[in-house]
């Protein structure tokens, strides 16, 4: 039988004083403009582009002329702002895009249940630091994951239970919105690792926890993957691809550009 453990202290996470005096420069907030526009903050007292403000109001014209408006019932400003430059601001997958995730967060996990408490027993996934902006850095030891003990539903229940803690309390609003993954492969072959597998946690991610990346880390991966990575690379938008290393080294070195090596546990 399941049981149901509910979590509450976790004041070890929550981010140093000194990173409540940390406030982004204006020209590192958002990069690029209009409809290619990355925005890193979005939270807090963060001012939005006129652009960005007219595509907030035709997309609630849109949803009215949709008869829709209830979709967007719970969401604050900021979290349709997500979902919006995740989409490039197509009004049409943004509506898709919140209605899939009104029902996707009515089933997130909130207590730990056995498969969850097993997930994080094996340290699949872990807080390993910060980077210089306060960043949390996760490690998520993909090649622990056996495909037959762990299908994706079971990952990804995982993966939303650890996700809703570092939310909760490593960031800062307007300050500290997205983190830093290193998927670590340990050379492991496509055949324990499925590349199907991969795929699935990272869009999955994509699609959930939009603006949530800053930078991922594959390392020690095999030829394989490094090879089959340049081929997908060109069906994705360039955003996600920016963000992606594929490395066969264990060490991320380009994450030292970012986070000094005594923040990295």
């Amino acid at each position: 039988m399941e049981q149901n453990k509910t979590v509450t202290n976790f004041e070890y996470l929550k981010p140093p004083k000194e990173a409540y005096l940390h406030f982004p420069k204006e020209n590192r907030l958002f990069s690029g403009k209009e409809k290619k526009i990355l925005r890193w903050y979005f939270d807090g007292d963060s001012e939005y582009t006129e652009f960005e403000l007219q595509r907030f109001q035709k997309f609630k014209d849109y949803l009215k002329e949709k008869g829709a408006t209830n979709l967007i019932d719970n969401w604050t400003q900021q979290g349709i702002f997500r979902q919006l430059q995740g989409n490039y601001f197509d009004n049409k997958k943004t509506k898709t895009d919140i209605a899939d995730f009104n029902e996707w967060v009515k089933n997130v996990a909130t207590h730990i249940d056995d498969d969850i408490q097993k997930f994080l027993d094996l340290e699949i996934i872990y807080v390993a630091g910060r980077d210089h902006k306060y960043r949390p850095i996760i490690v998520f030891n993909i090649y622990k994951l056996d495909p037959k003990q762990f299908p994706i539903d079971k990952i990804t229940k995982g993966v939303d239970f650890f996700y809703k803690i570092i939310m909760d309390n490593m960031f800062i609003p307007g300050q500290i919105e997205n983190w830093i993954i290193i998927m670590d492969l340990n050379s492991a072959s496509l055949s324990s690792i499925p590349l199907s597998m991969i795929k699935q946690i990272v869009s999955y991610s994509s699609k959930y926890y939009k603006s949530r990346l800053y930078r991922l880390y594959m390392v020690n991966t095999t030829s394989t993957i490094t090879t089959t990575w340049k081929a997908l690379k060109f069906f994705m938008d360039s955003v996600t691809v920016d963000k992606i290393n594929i490395l066969k080294e264990g060490v991320p070195e380009k994450l030292f550009l970012h986070a000094n090596k005594s923040q990295i546990l």
